[in-house]
């Protein structure tokens, strides 16, 4: 709802009587994010059962690069990656469109992941004409790891909304842990680990 992607009415109820039915008599809800605690704060749970326990990265695989990054090779594009999922809650669409002014810069957008948006951010790339971004399939974490030490640069954004600034994207920690230089287009609780 939050998203624009259901509305309000019969199966929106029924799924909020559910999930309260069942947070009710947990004894425990576990929250990832400041804002989620905020937000079931808000809809009456008490502090007490509400235990946070931030998302992560395994820093024993996530880790930098041995010796420093080569900087731009000659007649390699600048690679910018955005690795993980493809959700309605990331506003990816920012990205496509950067890529569009890019287009005839030497600047590469490797998406690699799935999720519901990719369709629709393949078919927008397919109708722009743009021959400057690839998808991928998502591949397991070691391998995640060897192409965020080839990219130039990470990506992570999330929509303008209210309800994305109560998320953080868990690739934020994974580009993070790996020294990659960062783009972060985000807000709330995702720029605030930014920001620290």
């Amino acid at each position: 709802i939050a998203l624009g992607e259901m509305r309000p009415g019969l199966v929106a109820n029924v799924l909020d009587a559910v999930s309260r039915f069942f947070q009710s008599r947990a004894a425990r809800i576990l929250v990832v994010t400041p804002g989620m605690r905020r937000q079931l704060a808000s809809r009456g749970f008490a502090e007490r059962k509400l235990v946070f326990l931030p998302n992560g990265a395994d820093t024993e695989l996530f880790r930098p690069r041995a010796g420093a990054r080569d900087g731009a090779i000659e007649g390699r594009p600048f690679t910018v990656l955005y690795a993980g999922t493809h959700g309605l809650v990331h506003g990816m669409d920012a990205i496509v469109e950067a890529a569009d002014l890019l287009r005839d810069e030497p600047v590469r957008f490797r998406f690699v992941g799935d999720g519901v948006a990719r369709e629709g951010l393949e078919r927008r790339v397919k109708q722009l004409g743009l021959t400057n971004c690839t998808f991928e399939e998502s591949v397991p974490p070691d391998q995640l790891v060897a192409l965020l030490h080839e990219a130039d640069a990470a990506i992570a954004t999330t929509r303008a909304s209210e309800f994305a600034g109560e998320t953080i994207p868990v690739k934020l920690f994974d580009y993070l842990a790996t020294g990659c230089p960062l783009v972060a287009a985000v807000r709330g609780d995702a720029a605030g680990v930014v920001e620290a």
